[in-house]
């Protein structure tokens, strides 16, 4: 969910000019001929500002809930009126005719209680290719007197698909010990969505174990969650650069080369690619080295050597200890 900036807005009405007119009405053949002056009675409306404390707007599925807190400044209880629009680009053009500006733009309309309140735009057509954000921008009115302009229109800013990784490498790498790095990441988009990470090196001095599911579980707007892919270093000679790409699950873009994600931004140093299969992928690169050793390094052939010879023993004993149960 995404929240508009500052808290606390002030929505100001435009002034507008009441005149009273007295009305001459003369009266037909059969009554008096005299002129009467029908003269109106006090009346007194009031025009005051309207007090914004938020407006967000989140998704919900084929929805784009958008949500306020909107009062009167002298605290009555009446009605307030707002119709809020999906990305209208000049809605102040034109004499602030945001209704006309804005024409052709997917909204949604409410009328009732002043205080908490929202409506909600049916099937979004978000702009996901966008470095620049959407919007949704509203109209806040009295519906006593709609024809009174409140200023400014108050617009909230988002993504649909948004989040940034971070790679947190583990505090002691041993050689030939397995250990989890930490992936972790954090939703900006107000799209929920799991993730799938997946990691990789180029080097042969270390394994890569992604897991089975390497998925994250579905988190909203604000809410982070990690993986944990895990590295086996197999000798301390060389530094391993790492490269974790990410991507998200609810996005819809189908890309066809890395220029296409540009969207979804870089992580550190590193430019978004476009997977094979079609994906728009997050890359950061972290660099791993094993400064603990805990057995003497043989190198990778060394350590192969190793593991086989160790596959020969209990092969042996194996046979052993058949062949004894069989006398």
């Amino acid at each position: 969910m995404s929240d508009i900036r500052p808290r606390l807005a002030h929505l100001t009405p435009t002034v507008m000019i009441f005149t009273a007119f007295a009305l001459t009405l003369v009266l037909g053949s059969n009554s008096s001929s005299a002129t009467v002056i029908l003269t109106p009675g006090e009346t007194k409306i009031t025009i005051e500002p309207i007090i914004l404390e938020y407006l967000r707007a989140k998704d919900t599925g084929g929805y784009l809930n958008v949500e306020w807190n909107a009062t009167y400044w002298s605290g009555r209880e009446a009605d307030i009126g707002a119709k809020c629009y999906l990305n209208c680009e000049h809605p102040e053009a034109g004499g602030y005719d945001i209704d006309s500006n804005c024409a052709g733009k997917k909204y949604c309309m409410f009328e009732g209680a002043a205080g908490v309140g929202g409506c909600a735009i049916a099937s979004p057509n978000y702009i996901y290719q966008n470095t620049q954000s959407n919007n949704v921008t509203c109209k806040f009115y009295d519906p006593l007197v709609p024809s009174v302009i409140y200023l400014p229109f108050p617009a909230v800013q988002f993504k649909p698909i948004d989040f940034d990784v971070s790679v947190t490498p583990a505090a002691t790498v041993t050689v030939g010990k397995s250990v989890a790095l930490i992936v972790s990441i954090k939703n900006n988009g107000i799209i929920a969505s799991s993730y799938e990470v997946n990691a990789s090196t180029i080097s042969n001095l270390a394994i890569i174990e992604n897991g089975l599911i390497p998925e994250t579980e579905i988190i909203e707007w604000n809410e982070s969650t990690a993986a944990y892919p895990k590295i086996t270093m197999l000798s301390s000679a060389e530094t391993v650069t790492l490269f974790v790409k990410t991507k998200s699950k609810a996005d819809p873009v189908v890309c066809s080369s890395n220029a296409d994600c540009a969207y979804i931004g870089v992580c550190g140093l590193e430019p978004p690619a476009c997977s094979p299969g079609g994906k728009c992928t997050k890359v950061c690169a972290v660099q791993i080295s094993a400064n603990n050793r805990s057995v003497p390094e043989f190198g990778v052939l060394g350590l192969v050597q190793v593991m086989l010879l160790a596959a020969f023993v209990v092969l042996f004993a194996r046979k052993k200890l058949l062949s004894l149960d069989s006398d």
